[in-house]
């Protein structure tokens, strides 16, 4: 992942905690509470299409949110993932990017909170071979589904510390000849629960 890649996400992740830290302040005091967490992982794409970079790194944000009484919060997850290659003077770089909408359900009152989720998946895939100074870029954007779940430990009031594993898939194809942008999603939780999380 480049830097300006990593800096994009960060930035992303830091307006993506902020939006949700300030619900509070929009509805009535105590009602709102979430999680924040930033996932760091690596992804496993279809082989078709993607050649040596289908296995990419990974670093995303996920934030759950809603009023404490709701069963199910709201899910608002960005990952965005990279790789790099270069085999018999050819360089490979693939690359994807999701937006996840959907629900997730956390359970558990004391520190060990397993959860699970699932919903909507807008994806972008970028695939760009470069040799001898010609370039070549396929990209497709879909839209499909995503579903996933893991479980976080919460050291005292706020930090979140855990392990998750998700699947998305591009179903819709909108744009573009390339491969299938979804896969398999495996990676660490590190975060930040505001309002008492759940």
């Amino acid at each position: 992942m480049t830097a300006g890649r990593l800096a994009g996400v960060l930035c992303i992740a830091a307006l993506m905690a902020a939006l949700a830290t300030a619900i509070p302040t929009t509805a009535a005091a105590g009602d709102w509470s979430g999680d924040a967490n930033l996932f760091v992982g690596r992804k496993a794409l279809g082989s078709g299409g993607w050649d040596t970079v289908n296995r990419q790194s990974e670093l995303g944000a996920e934030v759950t949110w809603g009023k404490k009484e709701w069963p199910i919060r709201i899910a608002t997850d960005f990952l965005n993932t990279s790789q790099k290659k270069t085999e018999s003077g050819v360089e490979l770089k693939g690359s994807t990017s999701e937006v996840d909408l959907g629900f997730r359900k956390i359970w558990g009152k004391k520190n060990l909170h397993p959860f699970f989720g699932g919903g909507l998946a807008l994806l972008t895939g970028t695939l760009k071979t470069s040799s001898a100074g010609v370039s070549d870029e396929e990209r497709r954007s879909s839209a499909g589904i995503w579903a996933g779940g893991g479980a976080f430990w919460r050291f005292g009031p706020h930090f979140n510390l855990g392990a998750e594993a998700r699947v998305s898939t591009g179903a819709v194809k909108f744009s573009g000849t390339g491969p299938e942008n979804g896969g398999l999603h495996l990676g660490v939780l590190l975060g930040w629960a505001w309002g008492g999380g759940k």
